[in-house]
């Protein structure tokens, strides 16, 4: 499944016909995703359980993110909690797949 993770985003970043099929913004951010999902993934192992929130506004925020969709990527890493922890292994960078 991790395979098939990575192949996509490659074919979406590398694939003229399937970045077609895409926005070109979409496809600029797509590995943002995956930074603040790895983010929130390391909240258990923080002293402070809520830093990862203030990591992904930071980081989102420098890549020119609206206020409205940091929120909205916020509450997503919350609501969506349980499937990204059981799917975790696909956030996670190469080296530590």
């Amino acid at each position: 499944m991790k395979l098939a993770y990575v192949k996509t985003q490659m074919a979406m970043r590398t694939d003229p016909h399937v970045r077609s099929q895409f926005n070109k913004r979409f496809i600029e951010r797509l590995h943002d995703w995956d930074a603040v999902t790895r983010m929130y993934l390391v909240r258990n192992r923080s002293s402070n359980g809520t830093a990862w929130k203030s990591r992904v506004e930071k980081y989102l925020g420098k890549r020119d993110y609206q206020k409205e969709s940091i929120e909205e990527h916020c509450r997503a890493l919350n609501d969506l909690s349980d499937f990204i922890e059981e799917y975790a292994f696909l956030f996670r960078s190469r080296r530590r797949s």
